[in-house]
């Protein structure tokens, strides 16, 4: 009996001494941060100096806009029924569509439509449906992506 209480008293005394015990001195919640190497911020070369949007130089082309012109030009031939074309903003992957954030709506008919979208960005994708009123079609469907290297941005649907 006096053997385990000699053991336990040893190991419990290894325990204490391994886990600290104290400390060297009173921490009132402040925590030392390693020594980390200073971040010099250099400031910009003096041409480069802007202090309020009138020193801001642009090239004579650029509008500061983002907007652009998108002809939609959609003609289905043999088109014999009644149709409605939505053109909208591409979903998430793996989401429907959303019907409220369509930017074109319009009969179709084998005439087609030549229609210019004004687009507010570059970033978006679009996907045009068109329905067919009989309600028996399937729904064709189509996709547009801004093109960098256009200099006039097309959405052909046949």
């Amino acid at each position: 009996m006096i053997f385990l209480q000699n053991n336990f008293l040893i190991i419990l005394s290894i325990m204490l001494v391994g886990c600290g015990g104290g400390s060297e001195g009173e921490n009132k919640g402040e925590t030392k941060s390693p020594d980390s190497v200073p971040i010099v911020m250099l400031p910009p070369p003096p041409d480069n100096i802007v202090e309020t949007t009138a020193d801001i130089i642009a090239d004579q082309n650029f509008n500061f806009s983002t907007k652009f012109s998108l002809k939609l030009d959609a003609k289905l031939v043999g088109l014999d029924q009644r149709a409605y074309i939505n053109v909208c903003l591409s979903p998430d992957p793996g989401k429907q569509l959303d019907y409220n954030e369509c930017l074109f709506r319009s009969p179709l008919n084998q005439n087609g439509i030549q229609e210019s979208l004004m687009i507010s960005h570059s970033g978006i994708k679009l996907i045009a449906q068109i329905w067919f009123y009989d309600g028996t079609t399937v729904p064709m469907e189509y996709e547009w992506q801004y093109q960098v290297n256009d200099d006039e941005q097309h959405f052909l649907i046949r």
